[in-house]
């Protein structure tokens, strides 16, 4: 993230008037995602958090319910300018599949939403795979 320490007032605006605008194209709360999967093998000790991106009215709200004790996710709740981060919780997942749906509780100003996100790990062996690239038929 970029920090400006003196900026044209004029172009605070016009970038604050675009970003509305750009919401307001937005005619309901949208995810980037409604799955986050996590893959990795026993001896791993760390893996990588997933982000998901909200998109909704500048005034839109949400908060998050559900859950398991084999992920984390930060914050629990937010604004529109505020992405949950989903992290696995190592000690807590036992091998093979495990699924698990949290819900996205949102509102804006005139409507509430509620989008569900299927968040899914697997621990164990896992294999590369490399196959051929082939041309599409004419």
């Amino acid at each position: 993230m970029h920090r400006l320490r003196k900026a044209d007032q004029g172009i605070v605006k016009k970038c604050a008037m675009l970003q509305t605008a750009i919401a307001r194209e937005t005619e309901a709360f949208e995810l980037s995602s409604n799955s986050v999967v996590f893959m990795f093998e026993p001896s791993e000790t760390a893996v990588s958090p997933i982000t998901i991106s909200l998109a909704g009215q500048p005034e839109l709200t949400w908060q998050l319910s559900g859950g398991a004790n084999w992920f984390t996710v930060a914050p629990a709740q937010g604004d529109v300018m505020t992405f949950p981060q989903f992290s696995v919780a190592m000690g807590n997942v036992v091998d093979g599949w495990q699924e698990e749906t949290v819900i996205v509780n949102a509102q804006d100003a005139n409507q509430t939403y509620q989008e569900g996100v299927v968040v899914k790990a697997y621990r164990g062996a896992l294999e590369e795979v490399y196959l051929p690239i082939t041309a599409a038929s004419p």
